[in-house]
């Protein structure tokens, strides 16, 4: 054998060596997953306490709400990539906001771990609103000249596909964005706006308590968790749109430790456990 071929695969090994190495460190300490907040973080806090069980380390998940979702990007981003620093993200954060504006980063500096779940959005008013359906927002819209909804942020994908949603309808409305699902909720709890548009696991808790009415969802078909709700294609609206929620890590996670986060993850997904509260 000759001395450069001695030399590439003496090269191989300690790389190999060094990896395993990385791989059977981590998992040392406990693990963060940042979150935007919302329904986001329920659906991280939901996968974390599963993954800790797996992993044997706790995984803490950190709220950091703001900037239509670019706060928690940033943080994850400018995290050291060694896993112990993870993101829940949703379409909004990851494509849509770094597209509209400078945020300090693109979908291209983090490594992808795995898609959670996609679920469909929401359109809601107030229980005691004498709006009932959607036609009944447009007339209502048209009569008072406008009303108000609300939204997770300025330029996310939710405020888009309203924004077209009530284009295409006719509806007179006034676009208010909030800091996150929680302030959109409190600003229809506090009768400060007319309409909230949300993620369904949003507006569910709600619905059921008697404060919310659920006008219609954006699925193609009625959704499981709520299905009494009518989907906007089944009252006779072209329009269907889900938001997806994934896992992310910094851009050059070791593969090895991703591959440990990705099975982790994939596990929680498999556990009917999980996939109920999801």
């Amino acid at each position: 054998m000759n001395t450069k071929l001695k030399q590439t695969l003496a090269g191989i090994a300690l790389l190999s060596s060094i990896q395993v190495a990385m791989a059977e460190e981590f998992l040392s300490r406990a693990i963060t997953i940042i979150s935007p907040g919302g329904s986001a973080d329920l659906q991280a806090r939901i996968l974390a306490e599963h993954m800790q069980n797996e992993l044997g380390q706790p995984v803490n998940v950190v709220s950091k709400a703001g900037g239509a979702g670019s706060v928690g990007m940033n943080a994850t981003r400018n995290a050291r990539n060694d896993g112990y620093t993870i993101g829940f993200t949703a379409i909004g954060p990851t494509v849509v906001t770094p597209n509209k504006a400078n945020v300090g980063y693109t979908y291209n500096d983090f490594t992808p771990v795995a898609l959670v779940s996609s679920v469909p959005y929401s359109i809601s008013v107030a229980a005691d609103s004498n709006i009932k359906t959607l036609s009944d927002l447009v007339k209502v819209s048209k009569e008072k000249g406008s009303l108000t909804y609300g939204t997770t942020g300025t330029g996310l994908h939710l405020h888009l596909i309203m924004s077209k949603l009530f284009s295409d309808i006719g509806a007179e409305m006034v676009h208010i964005p909030s800091k996150g699902a929680a302030g959109t909720k409190s600003a229809l709890l506090g009768g400060h706006i007319d309409v909230a548009t949300l993620s369904l696991p949003d507006a569910i808790p709600l619905a059921q308590s008697g404060d919310f009415h659920i006008l219609n969802t954006t699925g193609a078909d009625r959704a499981s968790k709520a299905p009494d709700v009518h989907s906007l294609i089944e009252d006779g609206y072209n329009m269907e749109a889900l938001a997806w929620f994934g896992m992310i890590a910094p851009k050059g996670l070791d593969p090895k430790v991703l591959s440990v986060l990705e099975s982790s993850v994939k596990n929680a997904l498999e556990d009917p456990e999980v996939r109920a509260k999801l």
